[in-house]
């Protein structure tokens, strides 16, 4: 059981795609953030697509350069890490991804939600929180952690 739950998260690590999306801004932070916003969900499907697809070159170009993601197991993986295993192996479903919140705070970005996997029998859910840092022409992760939620 302990292998097929670290075999099922390990497959959905940096995956993301959508089901839905949530933002929260006020005011006129509101009307400027929201394109980045769309920009970065935007972003976090073309890395989901990306993982499955084990497109190394668009994930070098997603991935900062000193890119760090912290595993269910609290294990440190970097962008080298993610290189030589992008992810997902093609018996696993496609993974779903709910409650969607996406922060923008200047040229920094969190994003947070709840990823689904049915792999087998078995199905399993996670948070993740994603960083991004825009240096102004593209948007890049720079962080990532990913928590087991509980059945």
């Amino acid at each position: 059981m302990k292998s097929r739950l670290a075999a099922a998260l390990a497959a959905a690590t940096l995956i993301f795609t959508t089901a839905g999306m949530s933002f929260h801004a006020a005011g006129a932070a509101a009307s400027t953030a929201a394109p980045a916003r769309v920009r970065l969900l935007n972003l976090e499907r073309t890395w989901s697509k990306a993982a499955r697809r084990r497109d190394i070159a668009a994930l070098r170009r997603i991935l900062s350069d000193d890119y760090i993601d912290i595993n269910y197991k609290g294990v440190l993986k970097t962008k080298a890490d993610a290189l030589r295993a992008p992810n997902v192996a093609p018996h696993h479903d496609k993974p779903m991804f709910a409650q969607w919140k996406i922060r923008v705070y200047g040229n920094t970005a969190v994003v947070t939600g709840l990823g689904k996997l049915k792999a087998g029998n078995h199905t399993y859910r996670w948070r993740f929180t994603d960083v991004f840092v825009s240096d102004g022409s593209a948007w890049r992760a720079v962080s990532s952690q990913e928590t087991v939620v509980q059945p």
